[in-house]
């Protein structure tokens, strides 16, 4: 019965508590307000979103500032030792990997390409004046009593070939050797 009792005394104490607290927050309808009053809680209710959106800015120009500032100090602390390391034997042994690693393929390609540029060409050239070009070659000479030079037979070498099938293949290939140069030099 005691408990009872207790129990009944901690509940009554309790409904008088929760009876005594107001409520914050009172709905009405703004069509029944006066236009005046109206008015100024629009008023109010739009200074608070401009202060909300100027702290949300702010806060955002804050957080910008504060990266720039780190990527600032970053990259001063990344220059200052590139320079640190550049001064050294094993920081320009580096900066040339970095720079091969970067460019080296196409200078080597360029290089490459060049020299069998200026290996092929001048061989091409050779024998294609050997074996197309129609030219006279000096087949004897006779020399008189006295020793001078009195007579020189010439002989015509390829006759009639610049026209015929060998120097379409000769320029073929040397298309084919042109396309292959290029090939190494711009390739990708």
């Amino acid at each position: 019965m005691k408990r009872i009792l207790t129990i009944l005394a901690v509940l009554a104490f309790a409904l008088t508590a929760f009876a005594q607290q107001q409520p914050k927050n009172v709905t009405i309808d703004l069509n029944q307000l006066p236009e005046s009053v109206r008015q100024q809680i629009e008023q109010q209710a739009a200074l608070q979103d401009t202060k909300a959106k100027v702290e949300q800015y702010g806060a955002w120009v804050g957080l910008g500032k504060e990266l720039g500032s780190a990527i600032d100090g970053g990259l001063t602390a990344v220059e200052k030792h590139a320079d640190n390391i550049a001064n050294t034997k094993v920081g320009v042994f580096t900066m040339a990997l970095i720079a091969y690693k970067v460019i080296g393929t196409d200078v080597v390609q360029f290089v490459v390409g060049t020299l069998f540029a200026a290996i092929w060409i001048p061989v091409f050239i050779f024998f294609a004046y050997r074996n197309i070009v129609q030219r006279q070659v000096l087949k004897r000479v006779t020399y008189g009593a006295d020793g001078k030079v009195t007579d020189r037979t010439y002989e015509t070498v390829n006759e009639g070939v610049a026209t015929g099938d060998e120097a379409f293949i000769y320029f073929g290939c040397f298309a084919v050797l042109a396309a292959g140069t290029c090939a190494i030099i711009f390739a990708g």
